[in-house]
């Protein structure tokens, strides 16, 4: 009886975090839909209240997007490539360093963006650009990297708890005294 609660916790993970990971892509989603609307506001919005919900937008994005790079990093990539080694073929090894090359330069865009200001010249363009990334990255993971993980028999819910436990996700939410929901620990930004 244990054994299945216990395989009934790893199964709720496993849903959680991929619900936990959809919310997320779909907040995404959203701030860069605000973003391009406030660029699009050019003539109806002074310009500094339009830059600092610029600025505003794109912190919060790439502090979302960073958590998403840590736990790939330290945890999702590692997984992969290690089922890889034991049940793969030699391109998918390719593939997955190809993607995470790809990953990386996601990343230093990430960075600059960071660092830019809403009124340098590349800011707004450097923005698009990573919604282009953001959009292909998905793509590949609902794809070709979903194939490689079922092809190598990752076990996805044992990974899902690992996430989410790095993370701050789903299941790592607790009730605090006032019985209002917190995370148990802070999640890392970039």
């Amino acid at each position: 009886m244990a054994q299945q609660k216990s395989k009934s916790d790893k199964e709720n993970a496993g849903t959680d975090m991929m619900k936990f990971l959809k919310d997320e892509q779909k907040r995404i989603k959203r701030l860069f839909r605000e973003f391009e609307s406030i660029c699009d506001l050019s003539g109806h919005m002074p310009d500094k209240k339009r830059n600092a919900r610029k600025a505003a937008i794109v912190t919060e994005l790439c502090g979302r997007l960073g958590r998403h790079a840590q736990v790939a990093d330290q945890i999702f990539f590692p997984a992969v490539r290690e089922a890889i080694a034991l049940h793969g073929k030699l391109e998918e090894k390719q593939f997955l360093d190809e993607f995470v090359v790809e990953h990386a330069g996601t990343w230093i865009l990430v960075a600059q963006l960071m660092k830019m200001k809403p009124t340098d010249t590349y800011y707004d363009a450097s923005v698009r650009v990573l919604r282009r990334h953001i959009k292909h990255h998905a793509k590949v993971l609902k794809g070709r990297m979903r194939e490689i993980m079922e092809d190598t028999k990752l076990d996805v819910q044992t990974l899902a708890e690992e996430m989410s436990r790095f993370k701050g996700g789903p299941s790592e939410r607790k009730k605090d005294a006032s019985g209002s929901s917190r995370k148990t620990a802070p999640a890392k930004d970039l």
